[in-house]
């Protein structure tokens, strides 16, 4: 008696060019968040609006790296960006990768006692 393979189905979020092109959007938001300072950086944009240079001293950091940093987190539409002058000020963006960077700060925190 031969025994036969079972037949292969796709999976349910293979094949679709929709879901291929959201996999790819939220692995490039992961990739962004997965930087140690990056991920500092959106913590420290969490209490508000800040230039450049205020963001690199509180972290101390090199300003260059951490405009480098920003404009990363910019790209992926983690933060929002305007210009004053001759600053540039940042702050977190909103929408879902606002809620994923709350998640995995809260996370990073532990329990509350409220838990």
């Amino acid at each position: 008696m031969k025994v036969r393979a079972p037949t292969r189905r796709p999976g349910l979020w293979t094949g679709d060019a929709d879901n291929d092109a959201r996999f790819e959007t939220i692995a490039r938001l992961l990739r962004a968040v997965a930087d140690d300072c990056r991920l500092r950086l959106l913590a420290e944009l969490g209490e508000g609006e800040l230039t450049v240079t205020e963001v690199a001293k509180r972290l101390s950091l090199p300003f260059m790296q951490t405009s480098a940093q920003l404009r990363v987190l910019w790209s992926q539409r983690l933060v929002k960006r305007r210009r004053s002058g001759s600053h540039v000020f940042y702050r977190r963006a909103d929408g879902a990768g606002r809620e994923v960077v709350d998640l995995l700060l809260a996370w990073m925190r532990g329990p509350t006692s409220t838990d």
